[in-house]
């Protein structure tokens, strides 16, 4: 045993280990639920208001864009961004304050709290649903993109066939100021009368293939729309499950505050509230029966709290006392006397004292 002490002395002559130590017995302390979880809450008082910067910017996308057509365009910017942000305002301090009467007592304020804070929720997916959507729409070019191109195809299509047209009529014009007479032209002429006709034949076989070329345009970008809209429609969807998720984690975040104080208020009322007298009457009390196995044992305790370890083991009572951690420190002395039984906890004090 002795040996085996010297080599743990020696290994903590080495710095890496010994922080490595200090630190398994840090994260495995009995702490006060306060100290515990209070990264966790400073982390949620940040992340909170990051996400309601989320459901705010979407839902100004639908609020600006409804606005801008019966108001100015400065007037509905500032209109948008006031009445989102009293929207999250609300939403948060109702639903606070409905967490908060749900602990003191639950009645029927706390419940009307409740619906009202669950309606503006429900009224920020909609907004921010609906807002993500426009956002898309704008930032998405994918449909407009399309329409652009379709619509340069159709104009040179077009313009490719009115130019034949062109040029067949002004042939016919043509042809028919050079065989009139005073304005009169002699239909009864094979020879004219069957370039004539061969003329208007050019122009409406033309004419047909112009309009069926057009219909067959528009029935192919109309099929391509729709596989696009289609795919639009998809995203969307995607944007409503992430507005979904933003509030119910915002609604998390508002509960888990508003946990963390009650939580902390009733632990500090324990600590307030109890007497010194019966924590340090249980203190001693466990030492006894500690001591209570074997005689052998209960020497061994004795004389070794009247050397350094009755010293370090006062500085470890004292320094409890004043941090007012009596409960937290009864608790884990029951929890060690349930865990450990009291054959393990006799070993280690041998193995300590060896």
């Amino acid at each position: 045993m002795q040996n085996l002490r010297k080599i743990y002395e020696k290994q903590l002559q080495n710095k890496g280990l010994h922080k490595e130590i200090e630190k398994a017995k840090e994260t495995f302390e009995v702490k006060p639920f306060v100290s515990e979880f209070l990264k966790l809450k400073r982390l949620i008082a940040v992340l909170r208001p990051t996400l309601s910067m989320f459901s705010i910017i979407t839902g100004f996308g639908f609020l600006f864009y409804q606005f801008t057509g019966y108001i100015n365009l400065y007037v509905a910017v500032v209109l948008a961004v006031v009445l989102l942000i009293s929207i999250e305002l609300l939403k948060a301090e109702l639903s606070t304050l409905a967490f908060k009467l749900a602990y003191i007592k639950t009645n029927a304020l706390s419940f009307a709290l409740a619906l009202f804070a669950l309606a503006l929720f429900g009224l920020s997916v909609f907004l921010s649903v609906n807002g993500a959507k426009e956002i898309y729409k704008q930032l998405d070019n994918k449909t407009s993109d399309f329409k652009a191109q379709n619509q340069t195809k159709v104009d040179s299509t077009a313009k490719h066939y009115d130019n034949q047209l062109a040029s067949e009529k002004t042939g016919l014009d043509d042809f028919k100021n050079s065989v009139s007479w005073q304005g009169k032209i002699n239909i009864n002429d094979k020879t004219v009368a069957s370039t004539l006709a061969s003329y208007q034949t050019r122009i409406d076989n033309l004419l047909a293939e112009k309009s069926k070329a057009l219909a067959s345009l528009e029935s192919n970008s109309s099929k391509a729309l729709a596989s696009i809209e289609q795919k639009t429609g998809f995203e969307i969807e995607f944007w409503f499950w992430l507005s979904l998720a933003v509030e119910f984690s915002i609604l998390l975040c508002l509960w888990f505050l508003v946990f963390y104080a009650h939580r902390t208020s009733e632990e500090s009322k324990i600590f307030d509230n109890a007497p010194q007298d019966t924590f340090n009457n249980e203190l001693i009390n466990f030492l006894n029966l500690v001591s209570v196995p074997s005689p052998s044992v209960s020497g061994l305790v004795q004389s070794s709290l009247t050397g350094s370890v009755q010293s370090s083991l006062t500085d470890h009572i004292q320094s409890s006392l004043t941090d007012h951690k009596q409960s937290s420190l009864t608790d884990h002395i029951q929890s060690s006397l349930t865990d450990h039984k009291q054959s393990s906890l006799t070993d280690h004090i041998q193995s300590s004292l060896t």
